[in-house]
């Protein structure tokens, strides 16, 4: 079965619609995870627009700094603007 991680781009169903989201939290089973990489009590995602932009503009939950990585792809940069706080 394939697993989603931090900053993947996946397909979602809410309310019977298929949304775009990033993944920005994770939670990892305790002996899966990797050095430098926090984990979350919850899975987190941002969604998108058809356009590929965040559809709120807010992220309240903190988020990983491993993600400040992909700043250079253009969507995500949109996303990582919208956080507040880095773990």
């Amino acid at each position: 079965m394939p697993k989603a991680g931090l900053g993947d781009k996946i397909l979602v169903a809410i309310r019977g619609q298929m949304r775009k989201a990033y993944v920005v939290g994770a939670h990892v089973h305790r002996q899966m995870r990797q050095h430098g990489v926090p984990s979350t009590d919850t899975n987190n995602i941002v969604l998108l627009e058809e356009e590929g932009n965040p559809l709120g503009n807010r992220v309240m939950k903190p988020i990983p700094a491993k993600l400040l990585e992909k700043r250079d792809h253009a969507q995500f940069s949109k996303v990582l603007a919208l956080a507040n706080k880095y773990i």
